[in-house]
């Protein structure tokens, strides 16, 4: 009977002394991790692919309560503008696990669509500023100088920007028909994730002579309605030139205007300020050309479209950036 009893605090002994080194051990990992993750968050200002992680966990978790991170929405812009940023994947990857212990990539494919996932996939394999694409650095075969034909119908525009036609804001200059030669391709590109596309576009630069004053012109098509031909193709196939005039092409802004941007349904009121349309929230109406105040209380913005069109609104219902 009293073996039984040394053998029962022997064995009772032995189990606290397991049970405190299994704790021990959880407590330094859990002490290292925790260091690990403060650590990182200290280098948010040193190091922007931290700040990168934090700002892409905070988007697919807006209340910051873990809990409610599958049930309070995911911030799909903020997001994909977050990875037009990254400049090296492998590190905000890496800063995203030290972080929260979790894989970047995996909980993206949790959190977005397949569309917005292969958008924010896109929108790193086309940034000019990611430095690090490893196997999936794109291949784009228009490269400067290139001779550019259209293989199907399609959108000629003043900006690298899928916006509708029937947008107020349209960037379409004109539809060029399939098997036309449009010029030459600058070796610039863009890719638009914010767009139509389900998925993104990516646009291609192209130069062009204008045939009103036969100056050099340059606007955008979608990659993915170009081929690009050869001067033997040129010559053989005989391809009719896609023509334009100086004056459509141009946007008529240098870059250093303030947009306008409508953050609530708001009248466009024309000169004499009567309602000729209303603009959707979140659209850019245009560039800023002045500021009015009518002395009762209320200012306005004149702005200017893409099509050069002036128009006025209530600056209360806008944001100029």
């Amino acid at each position: 009977m009293e073996n039984n009893d040394n053998i029962s605090h022997k064995l009772l002994d032995y189990g606290l002394k397991a049970v405190l080194v299994v704790g021990a051990v959880y407590g330094i990992s859990k002490i290292v991790k925790n260091y690990q993750k403060s650590n990182t968050e200290h280098q948010v200002e040193k190091k922007p692919e931290v700040s990168q992680a934090m700002t892409i966990y905070s988007a697919m978790n807006p209340s910051g309560m873990d809990w409610m991170k599958k049930m309070d929405g995911t911030n799909i812009e903020a997001i994909l503008n977050t990875a037009k940023e990254i400049t090296d994947l492998n590190k905000v990857q890496d800063a995203y696990r030290k972080l929260y212990n979790s894989s970047l990539l995996d909980d993206l494919r949790q959190e977005l669509s397949p569309e917005d996932y292969t958008k924010f996939l896109n929108t790193l394999k086309f940034s000019t500023k990611n430095i690090n694409k490893g196997t999936n650095k794109p291949k784009i075969d228009f490269k400067k100088g290139t001779l550019i034909a259209t293989k199907l119908q399609t959108n000629v525009r003043k900006t690298p920007k899928n916006i509708s036609k029937w947008s107020f804001d349209s960037n379409i200059i004109k539809l060029a028909e399939a098997g036309k030669f449009i010029g030459f391709a600058t070796g610039k590109s863009e890719f638009d994730n914010s767009g139509s596309g389900e998925t993104g576009t990516l646009f291609i630069e192209i130069q062009s002579v204008a045939l009103d004053t036969k100056k050099a012109v340059f606007f955008w098509v979608a990659a993915s309605q170009l081929q690009t031909i050869s001067q033997a193709d040129y010559k053989a196939r005989k391809y009719p030139f896609f023509w334009l005039n100086e004056k459509d092409t141009l946007s008529g802004f240098d870059g250093t205007q303030r947009r306008v941007i409508a953050f609530t349904s708001v009248p466009i009121l024309d000169e004499q300020f009567r309602m000729i349309g209303i603009a959707s929230p979140l659209q850019q109406l245009g560039y800023s050309v002045m500021e009015l105040n009518d002395n009762k209380g209320n200012e306005y913005i004149k702005f200017i479209t893409n099509q050069k069109k002036q128009h006025w609104v209530n600056k209360k219902f806008v944001q100029v950036i």
